[in-house]
């Protein structure tokens, strides 16, 4: 009897630090999320100021409207946000 609790007790450790490892991916993920939204908040909020959309930038920035907003997800480098601003401000004029 002894063994048997000892088995259910092990493996009732190893649910509880799968169980804990997927709650910290999960939040792991929503810290992403949170991120991401914020990322490159400036560049959009021009282009829409300048009522540019996102389709007319990005053959200027020799990419696809996909490709582009995938970039803007995260934190651009900086010859990329110096395009997109130029884009931004052709096609504005």
């Amino acid at each position: 009897m002894m063994v048997m609790t000892k088995k259910l007790a092990k493996a009732e450790r190893e649910r509880l630090e799968s169980l804990r490892e997927w709650m910290a991916f999960i939040e792991h993920l929503r810290g992403a999320e949170t991120m991401n939204v914020r990322a490159n908040e400036d560049l959009r909020a021009k282009a829409k100021a300048a009522g540019v959309r996102l389709w007319q930038i990005a053959p200027r920035m020799g990419m696809s409207e996909a490709t582009l907003t995938r970039h803007l997800r995260f934190p651009m480098p900086e010859d990329e946000r110096t395009a997109f601003l130029r884009a931004v401000e052709e096609l504005a004029n």
